[in-house]
């Protein structure tokens, strides 16, 4: 049922290059995606098909057994490349030798198809994924996520150019969480154009939006269903920001936050944002409940906490502190108080949508614990994630308004 659907959903905007009216060209070049249980076997095909002979395959302990059953499916010697650390850094991606092959393959969890992404790039290769367990929709994206020793953030790399995805393997509950959060980041848009004066590619915002409505619209028969509409979701929005060539509108503020814990811990992202949506959900509705007083930021406090909490120097927090704008100006604060009717009836319908998804979800494992969070690293990091997060969000305007030195 989702397969012939979510194909469809997913790639009517494959092979378009068209100039649009925000002024840029827009650009998707993935040429083929299959989601089911024969993913493997779609791969080796694939491989044998094409042209290239050198060839590179990424991958992880988790994903040994689909390496094996491709070396011995295979008629020529393939080159590969094992990741053993627990994130993709760009220290270790900036380390890898050429191997001077033609074709990258990428099997394994969202840090191996990173580090493989930023490898094709910077050698120019063609690349081929089959993510496992724990793939997000920027998987399927021209972006990779990277570590840079102080922070994660997102490269530009290379556009997968086949996509193959075992539906049996994934994290189902976690991913449906995640795309929970989704709904957040539509009302982070919102509050970054009207607020914050943000201008966004009109077609953009109508794709996040349709794909975000159709996901909440498409019925399911089977657990099976659900899991398949997933990962088509993440798939479409993946290839959204590959055409529109940016991630931040994909994203709210439960991403900064998500992003501050695994710097601490270096973290799994798809755990911790189970921790992160539940911080910006009740953030969120708390700040919108009543009109919002006006309290004082002290930015050099937020420097200070800032450094102790990620063992930085105070001059490297400095440069990697956000626009000044974005954290003390009288404008915001205005304009806010202006749409603050608008807003609040927007940030109750996002809510709702992420409420209906989130009752269908019972994730029993307690990640606080997994990862040792402390009400401290809770506490900090909910504090000061907006500080050094550079898409404007509602996040931003609980720091203007000085509600975060409460907690400092």
């Amino acid at each position: 049922m989702w397969h012939a659907e979510f194909y469809f959903l997913a790639c009517y905007i494959c092979f378009m290059e068209e100039f649009c009216e925000c002024g840029t060209t827009h650009k998707l070049s993935t040429e083929e995606i299959y989601v089911g249980h024969s993913a493997a076997q779609k791969l080796l095909d694939a491989i044998r098909l094409c042209e290239h002979r050198k060839v590179l395959v990424f991958y992880t302990q988790n994903s040994k057994n689909i390496l094996s059953f491709i070396q011995d499916s295979l008629g020529f010697e393939i080159k590969t490349y094992l990741m053993q650390s627990e994130f993709a850094s760009t220290l270790e991606a900036e380390s890898i030798e050429d191997f001077g092959c033609d074709l990258v393959v990428a099997i394994g969890e969202e840090r191996v198809i990173s580090l493989a992404k930023f490898y094709a790039y910077s050698f120019e290769a063609e690349l081929y994924i089959l993510p496992m367990k724990d793939f997000l929709d920027y998987t399927f994206s021209s972006f990779c996520r990277l570590f840079d020793n102080a922070r994660f953030s997102f490269y530009s790399s290379c556009e997968p150019k086949k996509i193959f995805v075992l539906s049996e393997n994934c994290d189902h509950e976690l991913q449906t969480i995640y795309i929970a959060s989704k709904f957040i980041a539509l009302f982070d848009g919102e509050v970054a154009e009207c607020v914050f004066k943000q201008n966004f590619c009109a077609r953009m915002k109508k794709f996040f939006s349709e794909a975000l409505g159709t996901f909440l619209a498409g019925k399911c028969l089977s657990f099976e269903d659900q899991i398949t509409k997933n990962i088509w979701l993440l798939i479409r929005l993946g290839q959204g920001m590959s055409f529109f060539g940016q991630t931040k509108y994909f994203f709210g503020g439960d991403q900064a936050i998500s992003e501050q814990l695994c710097m601490m811990k270096k973290a799994n992202y798809l755990e911790v944002e189970t921790i992160a949506l539940k911080l910006v959900v009740n953030a969120y509705s708390n700040f919108f409940a009543s009109v919002p007083y006006q309290s004082s930021m002290n930015l050099n406090k937020h420097i200070d906490a800032l450094s102790k909490l990620d063992k930085l120097s105070p001059t490297m927090v400095m440069n990697m502190l956000v626009d000044s704008q974005l954290l003390l100006s009288p404008d915001i604060r205005k304009r806010f108080l202006n749409y603050y009717p608008y807003l609040k009836n927007q940030l109750k319908t996002a809510l709702g949508k992420v409420f209906s998804i989130q009752a269908k979800v019972d994730i029993k494992e307690n990640y606080l614990k997994k990862f040792s969070f402390s009400a401290f690293h809770i506490e900090k990091s909910f504090a000061l994630a907006g500080d050094i997060h550079s898409s404007p969000c509602t996040l931003h305007l609980l720091l203007n308004f000085g509600y975060m030195d409460k907690l400092l």
